[in-house]
């Protein structure tokens, strides 16, 4: 999923989901239309679609803190452009995943909110 994801590949993030995965950005903010959470594959390329739209990784790095065989928890060190102003917000993204029978049904996303509402002060 991390290697699609970093490379905009939607086709390639949504073959490793189930067809109603349920994904959270758990956080807001006028700018970020894409937040919130959606059900489905369709859904989740619209979101993708607002995203790469919006930002590009300069760098992440992911690194495994939890997994069984059902769950998984990363967290990724960050580095994204924000496209139309062209400056980079670094910091940390923490995603919680629930897979079954080898797709991914569930991702829960937070960020460090704090860091990204100050970058999001700095671009308007």
């Amino acid at each position: 999923m991390y290697a699609a994801w970093f490379a905009r590949d939607i086709p390639g993030v949504l073959d490793v989901c189930d067809e109603i995965v349920r994904v959270s950005q758990h956080y807001s903010d006028p700018t970020l239309p894409f937040t919130g959470t959606t059900v489905g594959k369709a859904a989740f390329a619209d979101r993708l679609t607002m995203i790469f739209g919006a930002w590009r990784f300069e760098h992440a790095d992911p690194v495994f803190t939890y997994y069984d065989t059902v769950n998984a928890r990363t967290l990724l060190s960050v580095s994204l452009r924000h496209l139309s102003s062209g400056r980079v917000f670094e910091g940390s993204f923490r995603h919680i995943f629930v897979v079954r029978n080898g797709c991914i049904t569930q991702l829960e996303e937070y960020v460090d909110l704090e860091g990204l509402r100050a970058f999001l002060r700095l671009i308007r």
